[in-house]
């Protein structure tokens, strides 16, 4: 908004921020009926919010390992845009809670995706060498069932295959990806 920060995270600033919102509809569009744009935009956000979850679903269906697509909220694109919005709203109460709930991840959402780059915002952002330290342990646990990144790797044998391979029946594309991207990441925010 073209306001600045909207207070301290009570539910009257949810008020407060589509009251911003109104006046930078009116400012930037003059001649629209402001609250209109605003009162149609609220009531779009839970057929939104009900859309996306159906799309996760989708897109998920099928798969019998997850159990759960809340992590999808936060890795795909969820974590950047937070990321934005803790440097755009400066809220010190907000940014507390998020940074809590980004070093207590695992604790708070008991899914099988680990997701390092919260962890490491957070350790980042607190400058918490031992919560650095942490995040990079979890980084390299193959182990632990709970992380989801259990390698065992198999040989697979012509027929089955038209050249012999080794594969890990157990390690996902999507889990490659996250491994990935949550590595560059960390090796910028908390390099090791």
């Amino acid at each position: 908004c073209l306001y600045g920060p909207m207070g301290g995270g009570e539910a009257s600033d949810l008020e407060a921020l589509y009251a911003a919102l109104e006046r930078d509809v009116a400012l930037l569009m003059p001649g629209t009926d402001a609250h209109a744009v605003i009162t149609a935009f609220r009531a779009r956000i839970p057929e939104v919010r009900r859309l996306l979850e159906t799309d996760i679903s989708a897109a998920y269906e099928g798969d019998p390992a997850v159990t759960s697509s809340n992590h999808l909220k936060l890795i795909m694109g969820g974590f950047e845009l937070m990321h934005e919005l803790v440097e755009m709203v400066p809220n010190k109460q907000f940014e507390a809670c998020y940074l809590d709930h980004n070093a207590r991840y695992h604790q708070i959402s008991k899914n099988r995706f680990r997701i390092s780059r919260l962890k490491g915002y957070a350790a980042a952002k607190t400058g918490d060498k031992a919560l650095a330290e942490e995040t990079w342990a979890d980084m390299w646990r193959y182990s632990d069932p709970a992380q989801h990144y259990l390698y065992d790797p198999h040989r697979i044998l012509p027929p089955e295959v038209p050249q012999p391979l080794t594969e890990s029946v157990a390690t996902t594309t999507n889990d490659c990806a996250l491994w990935s991207l949550d590595a560059i990441y960390l090796q910028e925010v908390i390099p090791q």
